[in-house]
This record gives structure tokens, C-alpha cells and sequence, in this order.
């Protein structure tokens, strides 16, 4: 996914690129003519994967350490709602996303253990 976020870093102007044979190509028709196996790639898809990795560390981060904008920060990635951005409120917040989180967590392990 590295490779990605760069070739959209190089090309701001570019919103998808075409992968085969493990090389990144501006069009489909060049991406083809390497190799059939073409896996097309879109700005979308890099931030969602970016979601995905922040969610992640997430899941695992102490939120009572965090200053009010890293709070501030995580709630608006997840999109979660407060009253206010103070400190309490978004901790409590971020706490009751990362416990449904975690339960998910626990339920895809247990069924891994199957």
C-alpha cells in the first residue's frame, strides 16, 4: 500500500492508478498491455486503508494519555459525535468506541480459535 500512497503523493492531480506485475501505471490500457492481471486503485482506497491502520493503533492506545486534540483528532477520523470537543466528553466518547472496538476484536479471535 506504501508504493500507492506515493504514486498519489507524486501525482496530486491523478484519483486512480492501475496496478500489474507489482508496477503502478497511469492508465488501464498501459497497466494491460504488461500484464493481464490488472488491480485498479483509487484515492479512495488508500484512505480507507489509512482509516483502517489508524484504527488499529486505536484500539490499543491509551486514551487517558492523549491531549484533547489527539482525542479531538480520533473523533472526527471516526466520525463520532460529541456535545463539545472538552476533554471529558471526547474521552468518554472515544472510550465507548474503543470497548465496541475491542468486543469485535475478541469476537473475530474467538472465531479464528474455531
Amino acid at each position: 500500500m506504501e508504493k500507492i500512497k506515493d504514486y498519489f503523493e507524486r501525482y496530486p492531480n491523478s484519483n486512480e492508478c492501475f496496478e500489474a506485475g507489482g508496477r503502478l501505471f497511469h492508465t488501464h490500457g498501459a497497466a494491460i498491455s504488461f500484464g493481464s492481471d490488472v488491480k485498479k486503485w483509487t484515492r479512495a482506497d488508500v484512505k480507507k486503508e489509512t482509516r483502517d491502520d489508524n484504527k488499529v493503533d486505536f484500539v490499543d492506545a491509551d486514551l487517558s494519555s492523549l491531549t484533547q486534540k489527539d482525542l479531538k483528532k480520533y473523533a472526527d477520523e471516526f466520525g463520532l459525535k460529541t456535545e463539545n470537543d472538552k476533554r471529558e466528553i471526547l474521552l468518554s466518547a472515544l472510550t465507548e468506541y474503543q470497548k465496541q472496538l475491542n468486543d469485535g476484536k475478541d469476537e473475530d479471535e474467538n472465531e479464528d480459535d474455531k
